[in-house]
């Protein structure tokens, strides 16, 4: 209360020394000129003290463009001294407020309550005067979420609604539309994406394979390109301007451009090879395990092609042929031989992570476990530090993903440690 009568005293002084030095003058259009000034700025302070931006997806703050300080609604401009505003800065570097000038005197811009769900994101006020809080406001996930909700809402099962939430980060998508998407979750198939638990990382890079990083309209891309996804394989393009993908997905409703990149409306679901390939399929076209392919089927104990192409998931321990031509298999058995196969499979999507976290894996192979460490992010199976086991062997290639399983390809051939019958 004293503090409030002593700050008023100290300003009706003010004003009255003002008062006299203006009638001095002969000029008293300023007084009055400048008294409704302040009395301006402090209804300003009034009104937005305690002030805090809402956390909303956007900034709430008013960014001035350069060489230029708006001082229209939404945004307002409070009057500060500017030694008092760089003793501040000296203080706490971060500040809430933008410094900008105007008429010499230092001003911080502050702006209203005003955001992308309050303002007409077309109109003058939220485009010119505050264009960081308004602007081009409707994002990618916007649109997915108002006209792809199927693929939005599969978007958001896997975790990936928060990259196409950021306005400074550009993509673009290519949205099955809700029929096409109802369609597809019906199939009947191995992998249930649905089962994030199970499948989580097949579904993940089923969402990924329908981004592409950057902003592409079909006037970017010639016919014959073959384009990087996020998934970090490639998709294919027909057409110029493009028409279809991969051969039979058709661009319905191209070139909707959005604030923080495009998305393309396409007729069918695009499969990567982690939905369109099963492990069968992966070992029968790979260069690299064709010993290793005709072992699994040449078998006549165990039906590998059931296993691997129709059922699942599964994590199969590949050996490479350069890894069969250093082991001595030839002394074992048909039988021996299918044992060694069974101990290369374990039940369960597993990812190298996931293993070494487990420390060890029951096989197929009835009563025999893998056991498995981690040094510099390989894998190591049935691997004793120090003390290298003969039966050990490390990963080469890790986590390939296909639609029965996941493969981790090893440079070496797992012996079972028990006695093989």
């Amino acid at each position: 209360m004293t503090v409030n009568i002593i700050t008023r005293s100290i300003r009706n002084f003010f004003l009255l020394f003002l008062l006299l030095s203006s009638h001095t003058k002969g000029n008293n259009n300023e007084l009055f000129d400048l008294e409704g000034e302040i009395e301006e700025v402090e209804e300003e302070r009034e009104l937005h003290r305690g002030y805090r931006p809402r956390s909303n997806g956007y900034s709430n703050k008013c960014r001035d463009r350069k060489g230029t300080l708006y001082r229209g609604a939404p945004c307002i401009q409070i009057p500060v001294g500017g030694r008092n505003l760089k003793k501040r800065n000296k203080k706490k570097k971060k500040q809430r407020w933008y410094r900008g000038y105007w008429n010499g005197r230092t001003y911080r811009t502050q702006c209203k309550s005003y955001t992308c769900a309050d303002v007409d994101c077309d109109s003058d006020i939220g485009r010119i005067q505050c264009p960081q809080t308004c602007g081009w406001c409707t994002t990618v996930w916007d649109e997915l979420q108002a006209n792809f909700t199927e693929f939005a809402s599969f978007l958001q099962g896997v975790d990936l609604s928060y990259i196409l939430q950021d306005a400074r980060a550009q993509r673009t998508v290519f949205a099955p539309d809700n029929t096409t998407f109802t369609e597809f979750w019906a199939e009947d198939r191995v992998a249930n994406y649905s089962d994030t638990d199970v499948w989580g990382e097949h579904a993940k890079d089923l969402a990924m394979y329908h981004i592409v990083r950057g902003r592409l309209l079909t006037e970017d891309i010639n016919d014959g390109d073959n384009i990087t996804t996020a998934a970090c394989e490639t998709i294919g393009f027909t057409g110029d301007p493009p028409t279809t993908i991969n051969g039979d997905v058709n661009i319905t409703d191209p070139d909707i451009e959005l604030r923080n990149g495009v998305v393309h409306g396409i007729d069918a679901v695009l499969l990567p090879p982690s939905a369109s390939m099963t492990i069968w399929e992966y070992l029968q076209d790979s260069q690299d395990h064709t010993t290793f392919f005709a072992l699994l089927s040449d078998s006549e104990t165990t039906d590998f092609q059931t296993i691997l192409n129709d059922e699942g998931p599964y994590t199969v321990f590949a050996p490479t042929n350069d890894a069969f031509a250093e082991a001595d298999l030839t002394n074992l058995t048909d039988n021996d031989i299918d044992n060694v196969l069974r101990y290369h499979i374990v039940e369960g999507n597993n990812l190298s992570y996931e293993l070494y976290r487990a420390g060890s894996a029951e096989t197929l192979f009835e009563n025999n476990t893998l056991s498995f460490d981690a040094r510099y992010f390989i894998l190591y199976i049935n691997y004793e530090f120090g003390i290298p086991d003969p039966s050990g062997a490390k990963t080469i290639e890790k986590n390939v993903l296909r639609s029965t399983g996941i493969i981790q390809v090893i440079d070496a051939v797992l012996i079972p440690p028990t006695d093989v019958e």
